[in-house]
This record gives C-alpha cells, structure tokens and sequence, in this order.
C-alpha cells in the first residue's frame, strides 16, 4: 500500500479537534473519559410565562440538537478511521478490499471505500 499513513494520521488527528471544538459550543460531554455528548439546554428566560422566550429555548434546543448528533456522526467516522489505521486496514476499501485512491483520501480522509463503491 502506497499511502503516507502519518499524513493522514495528522489530518484525522486535526479534524477530530476541530469536531470536538464545534461540539463544545452546541453540546456538552457527559463524560471526561467518552465520547458521549449531548446537546445544550438553552434557558429561557426568568420569566417562563413568555411564550416567545420558550419557543426560542426549545427551537434552539433543536437547532442544537442536529449539529450535535451531525457532529457526532463525523467525530465517529474520524474515530473508526484512526482505528483502521491501527489495525493496518486503513485506505482499504470496506466493501471490495482494493485500496482507497489518495486523492479519495485526500478529499475525505476517514473514507470507508474506494470511488467504486461510493454509493454502495
């Protein structure tokens, strides 16, 4: 295999920090030592009879919500990408076993196929 692991390596390592960053804003972690993380509560307002306050909280719960499970969902596949790198089976194409183009790497460094099988 002709693939500059430790190149990818620190792109992967980069885009997990930029992941856990974002995160950070829209969700907090419930725990130190996982990756669990769940979307912030935004409070209302002291005054809770104020409708207008409440929609605001909840909608911004929401909004809050999908970034946090859209970014867990990267953060996951960088995760399982540093673990393929492990287990010597990174650039390897899941479905058909050949190796992942560079430039498919290069574009999306936690790629789990080749473009073959992009849309399998």
């Amino acid at each position: 295999m002709n693939i500059d692991t430790a190149h990818f390596k620190t792109l992967l390592e980069n885009e997990k920090k930029i992941l856990e960053t974002e995160l950070s804003f829209v969700a907090t972690k419930d725990s130190p030592d996982a990756d669990v993380w769940s979307a912030k509560q935004t409070q209302a307002g002291d005054d809770t009879t104020d409708q207008a306050d409440a929609a605001g909280a909840i909608s911004n719960f929401e909004e809050n919500d999908i970034t946090t499970r859209n970014l867990k969902t990267q953060l996951y596949e960088v995760d399982a990408a540093l673990e393929r790198m492990k287990d010597g089976t990174y650039g390897v194409c899941e479905i058909g076993g050949e190796e992942i183009e560079v430039e498919r790497l290069q574009a999306s460094p936690s790629a789990r196929t080749c473009k073959k099988h992009l849309n399998d």
